[in-house]
């Protein structure tokens, strides 16, 4: 059993991070995330079944109204300076005082907005009753920033395990509240009270794990030489916030709360891909490429194979989820979420580019140009926005299909972030062509085989649906690409020895 760091001692250690043994900490880090994917797609799936069959769609789509302007207010959190804490080599004590101070005070800035112009919200939405959601929303805001060092100690000394504890202690506290509230008809108050009581414990927890405590200092210095930086960051998040909820904005204005129900229940699969498997992998990476950026070979290869890696499991989980969206949504939501099938046929590959693309926004970070994915996403809005207005005059599912095309525009995006640094363009290709294409080529197969399970039930159809996607993909990735599937092995092999190893 190796040593741990003793709580007081972990906030000191994050001010001077090594990248000594980066790889076998990096590694470790995806193995517990992995694991922690594994254990929140399996909790965040059942409680859906359960809570599917307990709340309307209308529900659904009042919290979905509610979090749009939840989200915009959230983009106020960009500018809390913690990235920046995460990226720099070494802190300062004061550094942190200063980005705890500040980022609750945006908080407070972000709770007031919410209270007091919640009626005017609602009514640009269309829909008054969203009112009290906002308000009680509104909270999670100033709770989430009271752990925002606690946050960045974590990321900086790679403390996956605590993280994966943290966010499954989290999830169960928002299932049970959620499916208890659910159950004794609170309708959409149900998933607000599950949030809000997930987030409280995450705070708790973090607060005890990582015993920091801020001074009563500022340090208007600090501030004002990263406020560029900031800014950049706040210009992302306005982006980001604008791309990512243009579509639930017109669909819930022009087609009311129940259409935004089923459309938000197919999102909310396809974003599973990002929220459960990208996001967090995206935690590992961002502080080791940030410790190794002046390091080429160390960056490449890691960059490289982070994004095959990502790209190999993310590909055919996105094409495996359109091509069998008529048994995920019959088995997950039931019968009268049955709308929602066409349009998690279109949104399943959206969430798959989405989160592939996405990753390579970390390499923006980690070498602090993130003024040029500001411009990048800004250059690319006014088509995408387009694209969804035009696709709205065929409905949701119009909206849908033209998310999914949108989507593909990241790639340029990627390549950008691979010549800033300092990659060939041609490792980025060779690392997303290969599965991919065998994850096209798995849905037109599981597709052509559908009609064999035509006269057998559900859970045999979708059983044997989903052991013909397995295999046609790895046989399509082995014919294509040997090379590719002896990496992802090797990876994989490496994660499991390695967590075995740190369990030991």
């Amino acid at each position: 059993m190796k040593p741990t760091l003793a709580r007081h001692d972990r906030l000191r250690a994050a001010f001077f991070p090594s990248s000594v043994d980066l790889k076998r900490r990096v590694v470790r880090g995806a193995g517990y995330t992995f694991f922690g994917v594994a254990i929140r797609i399996v909790l965040t799936m059942g409680s859906t079944a359960v809570l599917a069959r307990l709340l309307m769609p209308e529900d659904y789509g009042l919290v979905a109204l509610a979090s749009i302007v939840t989200e915009f207010a959230a983009i106020l959190n960009t500018i809390s300076l913690s990235a920046i804490l995460i990226q720099r080599k070494r802190l300062a004590r004061i550094q942190c005082d200063t980005v705890f101070w500040f980022t609750v005070g945006m908080g407070v800035v972000a709770v007031f907005v919410l209270v007091a112009f919640a009626p005017l919200f609602a009514r640009l939405l269309d829909d008054i009753r969203i009112v009290p959601l906002l308000r009680a929303m509104s909270i999670l805001f100033l709770v989430e920033q009271l752990m925002v060092i606690q946050h960045v100690t974590m990321m900086r000394l790679m403390m996956f395990d605590l993280d994966l504890k943290v966010q499954v202690s989290a999830l169960l506290a928002r299932i049970t509240v959620s499916i208890v509230g659910a159950s004794l008809g609170w309708g959409p108050w149900a998933l607000v009270a599950g949030s809000l009581a997930g987030t409280f414990l995450s705070v708790a927890y973090m607060w005890h794990a990582i015993p920091y405590r801020p001074r009563r200092r500022f340090q208007w210095s600090f501030l004002a030489a990263n406020m560029k930086t900031s800014a950049s960051m706040l210009g992302n998040g306005v982006m980001a916030y604008a791309l990512g909820n243009i579509d639930y904005v017109i669909v819930g204005r022009r087609f009311g709360a129940t259409e935004l129900g089923f459309y938000q229940a197919a999102a909310s699969l396809a974003a599973e891909l990002r929220n459960r498997l990208a996001a967090p992998l995206q935690k590992v990476l961002f502080p080791a490429y940030s410790l190794v950026h002046g390091e080429r070979e160390r960056f490449e290869r890691g960059v490289t194979t982070s994004l095959l890696l990502l790209a190999s499991a993310v590909a055919p989980l996105g094409f495996g989820l359109s091509a069998v969206a008529s048994e995920v949504i019959s088995i997950i939501y039931g019968e009268k979420w049955l709308p929602a099938i066409p349009l998690l046929q279109a949104l399943g590959i959206a969430g798959a580019m989405r989160a592939i693309f996405g990753m390579t926004n970390s390499i923006f970070y980690s070498i602090n140009r993130t003024d040029v994915l500001f411009r990048l996403t800004l250059l690319g809005a006014p088509g995408r926005v387009l694209m969804i207005i035009i696709g709205s005059y065929w409905g949701a599912l119009g909206v849908a299909y033209a998310l999914t095309i949108s989507q593909f525009s990241g790639f340029f995006g990627g390549a950008v972030a691979f010549r800033l640094g300092r990659i060939p363009i041609r490792y980025y290709w060779a690392s997303l062509w290969p599965p991919v294409l065998s994850s096209a080529a798995m849905f037109v197969v599981v597709t052509i085989a559908r009609p064999v399970f035509a006269d057998y039930s559900l859970a045999v159809r979708a059983f044997g649906l989903v052991v013909i996607g397995i295999l046609a993909y790895f046989a399509v990735l082995f014919a294509v690409s040997p090379h590719t599937l002896r990496e992802v092995a090797s990876i994989a092999r490496a994660i499991l020895v390695r967590r075995r190893a740190s369990e030991e």
